[in-house]
């Protein structure tokens, strides 16, 4: 399989071609939309400092040294471990096999140590809701046909039974797209006008504090606004202002609550307002940052803007290979310096600083800078193409790389054919991702995505290479409820019916589908960012609406001190662990965990979750060949684990020996104390079953030189025994 490296990107594989569509439809689509708004990316660029090809193709220094694959976690991630209660899935992880969707199994919905606690469905929503306190913001489709229109306002005081409290019915609030956002620290909520796709003209801003149930309405501008600014009735707005400005589709905030920011998505148009005093908002500084851009974050100062660049868009219509339009539009992360507007400049730029471009993804959709200790990363979401969430290491902006992707195992490139077949009729989507959410900022422990078919995933992320997933929650089709979902886009929003037909046409029976059908109603699409919230979930899903969900079996919150040890045994590791790496390397790897030593050994997590790892000391490698004692001596040799929910050779701790006899045909046992110690040659590693009483309790891996004899596996189980 081909293979395309991107700066900072790490190593990607380029994705199996969908259906072939024509060229021309998407240049036609593109061009007359940027017309018919009036978007003049040329004039935006020359007024903020960009160069023109910026936006005609890559900028200089695009593509540079790739990062080594080694150092990329390509997943999939670890699938959870699903305990009592659980409803699991019948297919891959993340799918929901065809099978399921045409006998009806998809309308009971999945769940893994995630259980619903209550629901207020109401007409359905639409791309993302919002939450503070005990109150919840959902949003509807536009155009609204539905008998409540508007952002419903929920109380949900009592999480088993939310209510309707109320709704926001003024311009903004009929249709904001993905920029309904809150910010917590100052207790504002914001949206921007996105109409059916893109909008124009309203910014609206509410108070939430005071009483999250009833919002008020403080401050807002509106397109009558822009007018009197173009006829000398208002001086308040910066006279560089374009044709373009206010073009609504995504919004978010500074994290100090001052300015709120507004894209276009369609000629990369971005909007700063001032909101200091939210009664008068005041817009500061409009630009563009690419041919199309979506989401974005900024960092906890303010000063930097984390921008989803959206790519691969015309690969996907037109059925190109990924990437083929690369130098047009490159999909991925730019990163740009706004201290300028941040500190309110008289005549405020903004610079690009670094971007990470890759191709196994499409239509960059949203970030959230996060940190470990002081080093800075970033959680980055696609939209298309199966991208999924990546972990993308920022402490140099001007060369972010690519750590490690969430990807599930629907989402890999070796099943995308059966993904296709999957959803067929369904929307323009796949298994995607759209909008994740962390439990915190600063050293992060979990991370939940919402995504179209797949539901709402929850990944620990303490080691942010090593991600595994820990419970998932995909709520019950809502087939053949079109009509009575009118606030639901999946259901029956424009955009939709008209892209259903262009991305994948055909219904869930293989029958061809023409445009202007209505989605096929077989999964929900959870496209709304999930909400922490103790020790619960809230979710929006576009079908089911608003649901708090509680987390099960004890998946959520993480005890801390735990180190991330429970997931494959993939190559020559298991988690965070890998043979070959020094004691000083591997405890950076689990700094932030509690950690008891012996002289050879760091078992970190101590108890039935935890990780052992041995160390070789100078004399038992002394045996081997002179080229390999440096490199070995003083290395991890060793890596065992108690976790039952860890395997090797299909023995989990606590399984019996006796049923095990198969895997252990070739196996070389030692004995030592009151337990038997199994090896057995795996290649590149050997698998080790630590056993006692007949029952394994542990199970690792460990280095194949030292324990390829007899002889050398006693030596070895008399040095870490």
């Amino acid at each position: 399989m081909s293979q395309k490296l991107m700066h900072g990107g790490g190593h990607h594989a380029q994705l199996p071609a969908s259906p072939r569509r024509p060229v021309r439809a998407v240049l036609v689509l593109v061009t007359t939309t940027l017309l018919m708004l009036g978007v003049d990316v040329g004039t935006a660029a020359a007024q903020n400092g960009f160069a023109a090809g910026e936006f005609s193709g890559l900028p200089d220094g695009a593509m540079s040294a790739p990062v080594s694959p080694a150092r990329v976690f390509e997943g999939p991630v670890a699938p959870a471990t699903c305990g009592p209660g659980s409803s699991v899935e019948n297919g891959l992880d993340g799918q929901v096999p065809l099978a399921d969707r045409l006998d009806g199994r998809s309308s009971k919905g999945y769940s893994c140590n995630l259980k619903l606690v209550g629901q207020y469905q109401g007409e359905g929503s639409s791309w993302v809701s919002q939450s503070y306190g005990a109150c919840a913001y959902m949003s509807t489709r536009w155009p609204d046909t539905e008998k409540s229109r508007g952002v419903q306002v929920l109380d949900v005081s009592d999480t088993a039974h939310p209510t309707l409290a109320g709704t926001l019915t003024s311009p903004a609030m009929l249709g904001p797209w993905e920029s309904l956002k809150v910010n917590s620290q100052r207790g504002l909520l914001a949206a921007a006008f996105g109409g059916p796709i893109i909008g124009d003209g309203f910014v609206e801003i509410y108070d939430i504090r005071t009483d999250c149930r009833r919002p008020r309405l403080l401050g807002s501008i509106s397109a009558v606004d822009l007018l009197r600014h173009f006829s000398g009735e208002r001086s308040d707005v910066p006279t560089d202002l374009n044709a373009a400005t206010l073009l609504g589709h995504e919004g978010n905030w500074s994290p100090d609550g001052n300015t709120y920011w507004v894209s276009s998505f369609v000629g990369g148009v971005v909007t700063a307002i001032d909101v200091r005093d939210p009664s008068a908002p005041r817009i500061v500084w409009t630009g563009s940052t690419g041919i199309i851009n979506h989401g974005f974050s900024l960092s906890q100062d303010g000063n930097t803007l984390y921008m989803a660049q959206v790519g691969n868009l015309a690969e996907t219509i037109t059925g190109a290979p990924l990437g083929a339009f690369q130098g047009i539009e490159p999909n991925g992360l730019k990163i740009f310096d706004v201290t300028a507007i941040q500190s309110r400049a008289a005549h405020p730029t903004i610079s690009p600083l670094g971007h990470a471009y890759w191709t196994d993804g499409g239509i960059g959709q949203m970030s959230i800078p996060i940190s470990y200790g002081s080093h800075p990363y970033l959680v980055f979401v696609d939209e298309l193409n199966e991208g999924g969430a990546r972990i993308i290491d920022i402490a140099d902006a001007q060369a972010p790389r690519v750590i490690s992707k969430l990807k599930l195992q629907i989402q890999m490139p070796q099943n995308i054919d059966v993904a296709r077949r999957d959803v067929g009729g369904t929307g323009p989507f796949t298994y995607d991702s759209h909008y994740c959410t962390v439990d915190r900022q600063q050293d992060p422990t979990t991370i939940a995505c919402g995504y179209f078919d797949s539901g709402v995933r929850v990944f620990d992320i303490r080691d942010p290479s090593a991600p595994r997933e820990v419970a998932y929650f995909n709520p019950p089709a809502q087939l053949g409820r079109n009509g009575e979902l009118k606030g639901s886009e999946h259901a029956g929003g424009p955009g939709v019916i008209a892209l259903t037909a262009l991305f994948h046409g055909g219904d869930a029976a293989g029958h061809p589908q023409v445009g202007g059908a209505l989605p096929i109603l077989n999964t929900d699409w959870c496209s709304s960012p999930p909400a922490f919230v103790r020790d619960q979930l809230w979710v929006t899903c576009q079908d089911n609406g608003f649901m708090a969900l509680k987390f099960t079996n004890g998946a959520y919150p993480i005890k801390p001190g735990c180190p991330n040890s429970v997931g494959p045994v993939s190559g020559a590791g298991i988690g965070p662990a890998r043979l070959g790496k020094t004691r000083a390397a591997t405890r950076r790897r689990f700094a932030r965990d509690q950690v008891r030593s012996t002289k050879h050994t760091d078992t970190f997590c101590p108890g039935r979750a935890g990780i052992r790892i041995g160390y070789a000391p100078y004399r038992l490698v002394r045996t081997l060949g002179h080229r390999q004692r440096p490199s070995l001596a003083g290395t991890a040799v060793l890596i065992t684990t108690a976790d039952p929910r860890s395997a090797i050779l299909g023995a989990r701790p606590g399984a019996k020996v006796t049923g095990l006899t198969a895997a252990l045909r070739h196996a070389v046992g030692v004995r030592h104390k009151d337990e038997v110690w199994y090896f057995v040659d795996r290649g590149r590693v050997t698998a080790v079953l630590r056993t006692r009483r007949g029952r394994v309790i542990e199970i690792g891996i460990a280095n194949r030189p030292l324990t390829r004899s007899r002889a050398a596996a006693r030596r070895f189980v008399a040095t870490f025994g």
